[in-house]
Formats: structure tokens, sequence, C-alpha cells
């Protein structure tokens, strides 16, 4: 009978499998769902590790600035109005947060000049007569290599989000960044262990900045 079936109606055989992968390719697009070829969707329900980006994904992708760490003396209103006057130069999420940071406090961002951003990892300039360097960890240590001793007492001892801040080539101070949880994240992660997800992990920039102990800010 299936000989039969077969040497009447092939096509439908042949396109049965590529119809309904494809078709399944469409019905996850609606959903926001985006895979790459047909096969990844056949092995999707093998899948026993779940991967997920951070900022936006597991969260709502706002953050916010938890708190600041100052040294050298430095006041916290000083260090939000020379960070957040270089910062006002740059398009990066981080960077906009930490502005609006400055803006509620009444402070007035002074004009920032000769400034030069290394994509993803910090910004420097002139404000004021100050060198302000804003970003990752290494960012500002390259730049201003005497900054390392005033940061070794007040750097956290756990992993997070933050921007580090030196003037005038000391370190002034630590940003930290916060982030909310998207509503019903813990049912999806739950959901995932009930369809068989053994291990769920979290890849982002604070993930490949471990390896120098600290994460970088511009994840």
């Amino acid at each position: 009978m299936l000989a039969v079936l077969a040497v009447a109606t092939p096509c439908p055989l042949i396109l049965a499998t590529p119809v309904a992968v494809i078709g399944g390719i469409n019905r996850a697009a609606r959903r926001q769902i985006i895979m790459r070829h047909g096969t990844a969707l056949e092995r999707l329900g093998t899948a026993t590790v779940a991967v997920f980006d951070k900022t936006g994904t597991t969260t709502i992708g706002q953050p916010r600035v938890s708190r600041l760490i100052t040294a050298n003396g430095r006041q916290p209103n000083d260090v939000l109005r020379l960070a957040g006057a270089i910062e006002q130069t740059s398009g990066h999420l981080l960077a906009r947060t930490l502005v609006n940071a400055a803006e509620p406090s009444g402070l007035a961002l002074p004009t920032a000049r000769d400034v030069v951003e290394v994509p993803g990892r910090g910004v420097a300039g002139t404000v004021d007569g100050h060198r302000v360097v804003v970003g990752a960890r290494s960012f500002v240590l390259e730049q201003t290599p005497g900054a390392a001793a005033a940061l070794c007492p007040i750097e956290p001892k756990t992993a997070g989000l933050r921007a580090y801040v030196a003037v005038d080539d000391t370190m002034s101070a630590i940003v930290e960044y916060a982030d909310a949880l998207r509503a019903g994240v813990r049912d999806v992660f739950r959901d995932l262990q009930g369809m068989g997800v053994k291990r769920i992990m979290l890849l982002s920039g604070i993930t490949r900045k471990m390896r120098e102990r600290s994460p970088r800010r511009r994840a």
C-alpha cells in the first residue's frame, strides 16, 4: 500500500518535510523567535541547555544607576557632573543612563572637548580643564595607569555591571548599574526545566569580562 502511494503521489511525500519545517519557522517568527535554519528547529526538541542574553532579554533593558562609589575625596555630584558631560557625547545605553542620573540632580552638564570614544569600551575627553575617562575597567586603567592604586580599596569583590571614572589621571568613582527582571522570567525558566532543559546559562558582557576579574560596562 505504501509502495503504491509513493509511486502514485511522490510529490506530497517529498514536500511534506520541508513544508512542515518552513511552517514551523514562520510560526516561530510570528512569536518573535528567529530560527537560522531548519536543522535548528528539528534539533530543538532534543536540547538540554538554554543560553540567554541578559540586557533586554531576561531584563527589561532599562538600567539605572544604583550606587556611586567615590574615591580620592570626590563628591558624588562632582563625579556625576564630569562623567555626565563626557557621556552625553555617546549614544551607548549606559551612557544615556548616567546622563539621566545627573539631570534630576539639577546638575548643569558642561560641554566636553576633545572627546574620543572607543566603541564598547569607553570614552575620554576634557571637561572644564579636567581630563575625564569613563568606561570599562580595562579601558580606564589603560588611559590612566596610575589609577590602579586607588581602585583596589573601593572596588566591590562581587560581579556586577559597572562603569569606572577617572579624573586627572586618578580613579574618582565606580558607577554601579542595576536592571529589573522581566515579568514572567522565572515562569519561563521553570517551564523550560519541565521540557527537559537541564541547564540554563546567562551569556553577557559580564560573563566575558569575568576573565579580567571585573566586568566591562559596555556589553
